[in-house]
């Protein structure tokens, strides 16, 4: 009587059922890190960009994290690879382009020429002081042609023709009694009272 029973071995791992091969494991924190990074683009928008620097970094580790997990036979190890440099090289970029970009705001922002001569007339006149906006303290017009929002720090020139310099984002005044209307560079008009002389 002859046994026909085929007792074939394949070697697997310990742990492992025979004959069964392992299945890879997905990886989520890839695919988290790699969708992450992709919302951190918006880094590289200027003076705004820093309201999405946690999805950039939280983009970096989470890839790194997902990169190093396919060693332990996690599956989608391009996915964490672009995730990384996408996160990277976003995070460079957009620090270099927002603190350029700050710097040349707050650079702009306090520029005021010292060298122009005061400005001369009724209306000149009328106009230095303090002003407010709603009953807050919004401009201050010196005598020597030289201004500052108060709301914000920012400082321009005025001159006695009704104009700025140096402004970012005023245009003209003039002042009818104790009434200062600015026309902004939008075009919108607002009207000031005056608080001290």
């Amino acid at each position: 009587m002859s046994d026909n029973t085929n007792f074939n071995y394949y070697p697997t791992a310990p742990g492992s059922v025979p004959g069964l091969a392992q299945r890879p494991r997905g990886n989520a924190l890839a695919v988290t890190g790699f969708v992450l990074s992709l919302l951190g683009l918006g880094f590289l928008v200027p003076l705004f960009g820093w309201l999405v620097i946690p999805f950039v970094i939280l983009g970096l580790v989470l890839s790194i994290v997902a990169f190093l997990r396919t060693r332990n036979g996690f599956t989608r190890r391009g996915l964490a690879l672009a995730g990384i440099v996408i996160s990277g090289l976003t995070l460079i970029a957009g620090l270099i382009i927002n603190l350029v970009t700050y710097h040349t705001a707050s650079r702009d922002w306090t520029m005021v020429d010292t060298t122009l001569p005061a400005p001369t007339g009724a209306q000149a006149e009328a106009l230095v002081g303090d002003w407010a906006f709603d009953g807050a303290p919004w401009f201050r017009f010196n005598a020597d042609g030289t201004g500052e929002n108060l709301s914000d720090g920012e400082h321009f020139n005025w001159h006695g023709d009704g104009s700025f310099s140096n402004a970012s984002a005023y245009r003209s005044w003039v002042v009818n009694g104790d009434t200062l209307t600015v026309t902004w560079i939008t075009g919108n008009s607002f009207d000031y009272t005056r608080i001290s002389n």
